[in-house]
C-alpha cells in the first residue's frame, strides 16, 4: 500500500472528510497535527474489497493451468445452477392461471407461469373422490389432465350421455396475471379431453355390443337345430351367462323326457290289465257255458 494526496474538505472532532485524486469522497481519522479545511494532505493509500477480491482472483489465476481453469469454472457454473435449482423448488410459486375440467366430477387446477400444477381441489364428492390417490403436483398441467381422465372413467364418474352434458376444459388466467398466455390453447386442450375419452369408452361400447350379440347368436343356433351351439366361443364375460341358459334348457329337456317316459309306462301298464281282464272274462264265459250242457 501506498500514499496519496488528499484535499481536506470538513474536519470534524475525532475524523474528517477529504477529497481523493480520484474524486471519491473519504472519511478518514483526524490526525494529531492541526488540519484545516483545503489543505493539502497526504494519507494512506487504501485498498477496497472489490480491489482484494481481485487481486485474489488474479492470484489464483497465476497458479492454476489453462485446463484447471476449465474444471473450475464448470464445477462453479454447477454449483450456480444447482443452487438455482433447488431455490425454485422451495420457493412456492404464485398460482397464474386456472384450468378447470368438468367430465362428471368437476377439478380446478392451479398452475404457475410454467403450466405446472401447484394445487387441485374439488368442491364436489366425487371430485374430492377422484382427487383421492392421485398425485399431480408439479405436472404439466396437460399431463395431469390425463391422468385425471383415465381415472375417471376408471371408476367410471364420467358423464353416461355426452350428448347431454359433454366434457369440458378451460384454461385461463388469473385476476393480476391477465397478460399470462398458457402453454396450450383451448382448442387443444378440448380436443385432448375428447379424444382421450373416445378411446377410453371404445373398449367399454365394444364389449356391451359383443355381450348384446353372443346371447341372440346362440339362440338362433338353437332354433335352426344346429348341434354345434355348444361350440361356439361366446366372450369370457359371457360365458356364465350362456351357460347358466344351457344348463336350464338341459333341464326342462329331461324333465320332458322323463315325463314322457313316465306316461308311455303307465300306458303300457293300463293295456296289460286291460288284456288280462278280458282274458278272464272269456274264461269266466268258457265255464258258464259248459255248466248249462
Amino acid at each position: 500500500m501506498g500514499n496519496t494526496n488528499v484535499i481536506i474538505v470538513q474536519v470534524n472532532e475525532k475524523d474528517m472528510v477529504v477529497l481523493s485524486e480520484a474524486g471519491d469522497f473519504l472519511r478518514v481519522p483526524r490526525p494529531m497535527e492541526a488540519v484545516r479545511a483545503g489543505q493539502t494532505f497526504c494519507i494512506a493509500a487504501r485498498v477496497d474489497e472489490r480491489e482484494q477480491w481481485t487481486d485474489w482472483i488474479e492470484t489464483l489465476k497465476k497458479k492454476m493451468t489453462t485446463q484447471r481453469r476449465y474444471w473450475a469454472a464448470a464445477a462453479l457454473m454447477l454449483i450456480a445452477i444447482g443452487f438455482s435449482f433447488v431455490a425454485n423448488e422451495i420457493t412456492p410459486q404464485p398460482a397464474v392461471a386456472s384450468m378447470v375440467v368438468d367430465m362428471g366430477p368437476k377439478i380446478e387446477l392451479l398452475t404457475d407461469d410454467q403450466g405446472r400444477v401447484i394445487e387441485a381441489k374439488s368442491d364436489s364428492v366425487a371430485g374430492e373422490r377422484l382427487l383421492k390417490g392421485v398425485s399431480i403436483d408439479k405436472l404439466p398441467a396437460e399431463e395431469a389432465l390425463s391422468i385425471l381422465v383415465h381415472k375417471a372413467v376408471a371408476d367410471g364418474l364420467v358423464y353416461d350421455k355426452a350428448e347431454r352434458q359433454p366434457a369440458i376444459v378451460t384454461w385461463s388466467p388469473l385476476p393480476g396475471h391477465l397478460e399470462y398466455v398458457p402453454p396450450l390453447s383451448q382448442e387443444m386442450l378440448q380436443h385432448q379431453l375428447e379424444d382421450t375419452l373416445n378411446k377410453l369408452k371404445e373398449p367399454n361400447i365394444q364389449e356391451s355390443t359383443h355381450q348384446e350379440e353372443a346371447l341372440p347368436s346362440k339362440e338362433s343356433a338353437k332354433k335352426d337345430g344346429r348341434k354345434d351351439y355348444l361350440n361356439l366361443k361366446p366372450h369370457k364375460d359371457d360365458e356364465s351367462i350362456i351357460n347358466k341358459e344351457v344348463n336350464k334348457e338341459e333341464k326342462v329337456t329331461k324333465k320332458s323326457v322323463k315325463s314322457d317316459a313316465n306316461s308311455s309306462v303307465d300306458n303300457d301298464s293300463n293295456g296289460n290289465k286291460e288284456r288280462e281282464e278280458g282274458r278272464n272274462e272269456k274264461g269266466l264265459n268258457k265255464e258258464k257255458g259248459q255248466k248249462k250242457h
